[in-house]
């Protein structure tokens, strides 16, 4: 009963989270132009090893496949790495408040948010992480202007085996901040 209850009560202050942000975002179309890679870092990703996986729970790699539909991640089908190796991959982790983007394969264009319960934590292939470069700037706005960019370059995927999205795409993309 208890656990429902909890569910409920955050999952509703994320959902309050999500609208603030994108009001947030909404006002900010009015302002200056700049080059979304100014605001946000654009961290590739990297394609860990099956033969490096645990079986005790140390260190989560998240996947594209723990994205759920409301764009936070699962902890269901984590797959763990040992806590040893987190100095050699320190730079695929991640904080809370990331946002990431599929950028290949059949789930392009998924989006997925990081929160505190899901790190530590690290990067796996196929999404780029974006955090913030500015600390006024919140996660959440990253979240908006990278579902914003993704709406507006779905169309422009390339590949012919499988579809993908380019770097450049993102980098010299304009905003109003």
């Amino acid at each position: 009963m208890y656990d429902n209850a909890f569910t409920s009560f955050f999952g509703r202050i994320n959902d309050n989270l999500f609208k603030l942000a994108k009001i947030h975002f909404d006002r900010q179309l009015d302002s200056e132009n700049i080059k979304f890679s100014q605001i946000s870092t654009i961290q590739n990703e990297y394609a860990f090893k099956s033969k490096e996986y645990v079986d005790t729970n140390e260190l989560m790699i998240l996947r594209t496949k723990n994205i759920n539909d409301n764009h936070l991640f699962s902890k269901n089908d984590v797959v763990y790495i040992s806590k040893e190796l987190f100095d050699e991959y320190k730079k695929f982790s991640f904080s809370a408040f990331d946002t990431v983007l599929v950028m290949v394969g059949a789930s392009i264009g998924k989006t997925g948010f990081v929160t505190s319960n899901m790190t530590p934590s690290l990067q796996n292939q196929n999404m780029w992480r974006f955090r913030p470069k500015m600390s006024n700037i919140p996660g959440l706005l990253i979240f908006q202007y990278v579902n914003y960019i993704n709406k507006h370059i779905i169309g422009s995927a390339t590949g012919s085996a499988r579809s993908f999205y380019r770097k450049n795409c993102l980098v010299n993309l304009k905003f109003h901040v």
